[in-house]
């Protein structure tokens, strides 16, 4: 045995007298080398190694209820804690696991005592998963939830959502708000909340910008904040069935109505910019005019023919010139071939004059002005178009006294500063004035004035350009940001007038909002302070009378005028009474003379007033109530003593006249001795064994059935004595 050496070797032997010294020794030896040693030098290890003996199977506390275990069969530790009195297995471990023995019921740490990092190299199969002290983010069977602050997904590469189900869906508090859909290959977005937009936002420079608006509320109008960038021979479609096409392959551009006419209507001008030179007309893809550029002279061709050329503010008509109403000259007008008028001519006097009764000019042939051709007076055309291939350059007023004017290009572009809409109104206005947006199918829109409610409107209706008077709109929404600096906002009851940022919110103003950022800390501001309530008068140390805990004096006199807090139980309500209240009260209550009031907890006559108790029967008096034994008698004898006559069966004095006697000096344990002594006493004593100092009775009773002396007996048994001790003592 390792840590034991043998001792004794020559008193421990064949034949010697056996001794308690050298057998102390040697047990002293075996001891210490079991005792436990903090330099692990001595103590017995029980490792498997030479002289330690085999491996404890078991380790565990006297009563085995808390203990580890090793199980050769299954060949796995058991780690056992006492629950209920009894040892329960806990946790197992075995190869390449450490198993709990029933399911769901150990912990790993606790609150207070967490352990520090995880290292996992496998995989991990947890029900629910807490993150944080507070449990903000919660892993639970198919569902990941952050209760509290953002989440942050930082990868150094691709981030992949992988939906087997075809779905993802993004939701706002539990709520729905866009799902993205496979749908056999094609990729779908729906915004889930009904007539909710779709809108990508971003920032351009320092500034944040909506690039894309889908009004999911008006059928999906989609608004772009710039511009819509396609490559070549991309096109843009319009319509059902491709009503109007816009695409460029590069260097071409076409725009493209197959189904209908092209209409382009503008409040303003028209401008046609070809860099090419040439503005070509066609019909089903053939040439059947165009407007061209020749030296900054307009020629208008039909077809490949030059029919008229204008320079500056004359114009070369190179065929015939047919006008079928009034043509009007107010400066000259020079014809070198045959015109015909087959309405009328009119001119200023002193220029051109008809002679002809008829007021007519018939010219049969072509009519030429190549000098300058003034129109003061106008050009009317009646019964007909007048078709402008070319470009139109109006260097003074354009009037137009029709109906409806029709503007049918792709952009129109209008260099004016203002727009005036109903020129010429006098007196009350009572039409409403605006811009009226067609829209298709949709309702249209109308961004314009309202005369009836005397305030400008954005909104929607089944009006149209044409509609006059009181325009029913349905107000819309308009995004637009608010500028207080010069001007406010109103309801017509409250006049707003700008913000204001105070955290104290020390002014009271009815004219301004306070922001978010004021409004939150006056809000932390009055949170935090230990009397926050509206009216409240009262101290701290004055409500905290109201605890049950509040420390009360250690004297006070209470005057007629003190206030006494009270419970009103007709109003339920709290109330503050005078203390002659309550004197007056319990005198009218609570007099025993003038009343029948039962009493419970009351003490009276304690001080000796005069006070007394009648009609008292021992029928009234309860059987637990007691008068302490010190009021009885002269109050010499005590409760404890008076309890003493409990049990007595018969007169206590004939009891005891039948007592023994005391005998001085000799206990009552003593007497009891007595008990079975059936002869003399001395006489026994006399027959008894002397008593041997040093050895008991038990040791004498060893001498039973000794048949010779006892020394020569153990000389003979040394060997084999010896022998014994050595096999007890070694094992």
């Amino acid at each position: 045995m390792a840590g034991y050496t043998r001792q004794s070797t020559s008193d421990i032997v064949p034949t010697a007298v056996v001794k308690a010294a050298p057998i102390n020794a040697e047990y002293n030896k075996l001891r210490d080398a079991f005792t436990f040693s903090s330099s692990a030098t001595t103590g017995h290890r029980h490792d498997g190694d030479s002289d330690e003996g085999s491996y404890v199977p078991l380790i565990a506390d006297p009563d085995k209820k808390n203990h580890i275990s090793v199980d050769q069969v299954n060949n796995r530790f058991g780690v056992f804690v006492e629950v209920s009195s009894n040892a329960v297995e806990q946790l197992r471990f075995q190869d390449g696991v450490v198993v709990p023995v029933t399911d769901n019921d150990i912990d790993l740490g606790t609150s207070s005592l967490q352990y520090k990092d995880a290292y996992l190299h496998g995989t991990a199969y947890i029900d629910t998963v807490s993150i944080g002290d507070n449990d903000y983010t919660v892993i639970n069977n198919n569902a990941y939830t952050v209760s509290s602050g953002n989440l942050t997904v930082d990868v150094a590469a691709d981030i992949i959502l992988d939906a087997g189900g075809a779905n993802v869906t993004i939701k706002d508090d539990g709520t729905s708000i866009l799902d993205i859909a496979n749908n056999s290959g094609d990729v779908e977005l729906t915004v889930s909340t009904a007539d909710k937009n779709f809108v990508i936002k971003g920032t351009d420079g320092a500034t944040g910008i909506t690039a894309l608006d889908i009004d999911m509320a008006d059928a999906g109008t989609v608004t772009i904040n710039h511009d819509l960038v396609l490559p070549d021979n991309g096109i843009i479609k319009l319509g059902t069935g491709v009503d109007l096409s816009l695409t460029s392959d590069g260097t071409n551009a076409t725009i493209s109505a197959p189904n209908g006419t092209l209409t382009i209507d503008v409040n303003a001008d028209i401008i046609i910019d070809a860099g090419g030179a040439d503005i070509l007309l066609k019909d089903g893809g053939t040439d059947f005019g165009s407007l061209t550029n020749n030296g900054n002279n307009l020629l208008i061709k039909s077809g490949t023919t030059t029919a008229a050329t204008f320079a500056g503010a004359n114009v070369d008509f190179a065929g015939t010139v047919d006008v079928t109403s009034t043509l009007t000259a107010d400066a000259g007008l020079t014809v070198a071939g045959a015109t015909a008028l087959n309405g009328g001519l009119t001119m200023d006097t002193n220029k051109f004059t008809v002679a002809d009764t008829s007021g007519n000019v018939v010219t049969a042939g072509t009519l030429t002005a190549t000098g300058l051709t003034t129109l003061n007076g106008g050009l009317t055309v009646n019964g007909g178009n007048l078709d402008m291939n070319g470009n139109v350059d109006i260097s003074g007023n354009l009037v137009v006294n029709g109906t409806v004017t029709t503007l049918d290009s792709t952009n129109t572009t209008i260099k004016d500063l203002l727009i005036e809409l109903g020129t010429g109104v006098t007196g009350t206005p009572g039409n409403d004035a605006g811009i009226v947006i067609e829209r298709g199918s949709a309702a249209n829109a109308f961004i314009g004035y309202d005369e009836s409610a005397d305030k400008f409107i954005v909104g929607t209706g089944t009006f149209t350009g044409a509609s006059t008077g009181n325009l029913s709109v349905t107000k819309g929404i308009m995004q637009a940001g608010l500028d207080f600096s010069s001007s406010s906002v109103t309801d017509g009851t409250t006049t707003i007038a700008g913000f204001k940022d105070e955290d104290d919110f020390a002014s009271d103003s009815a004219t301004h909002l306070a922001t978010q950022q004021s409004i939150k800390a006056y809000v932390a501001t009055i949170a935090g302070q230990a009397n926050n309530i509206v009216g409240l008068t009262s101290t701290a140390a004055e409500l905290n009378l109201l605890d049950g805990s509040a420390v009360t004096p250690a004297a006070l006199t209470v005057a007629d005028a003190d206030g006494i807090i009270v419970l009103d139980a007709s109003a339920n309500t709290t109330k503050n009474i005078r203390a002659d209240s309550l004197a007056t009260y319990f005198t009218t209550n609570v007099n025993v003379a003038a009343s029948t009031t039962t009493f419970t907890n009351k003490t009276l006559d304690q001080d000796a007033t005069g006070n007394s108790i009648t009609n008292i029967a021992n029928a009234s008096i309860k059987a637990s109530a007691a008068i302490d034994a010190t009021k009885i008698a002269n109050g010499t004898v005590t409760s404890t003593e008076f309890q003493y006559i409990g049990g007595l069966s018969s007169d206590a004095q004939t009891q005891l006249d039948a007592k023994q006697a005391v005998v001085s000096g000799v206990s009552n344990t003593e007497i009891g001795y007595l008990d079975g002594v059936s002869s003399a006493i001395q006489t026994q004593l006399d027959a008894k064994q002397a008593v041997v100092a040093g050895v008991d009775n038990t040791e004498i009773g060893y001498l039973n059935g000794v048949t010779s002396a006892i020394q020569t007996q153990l000389d003979t048994k040394a060997t084999t004595g010896k022998a014994i001790a050595m096999a007890m003592v070694f094992g």
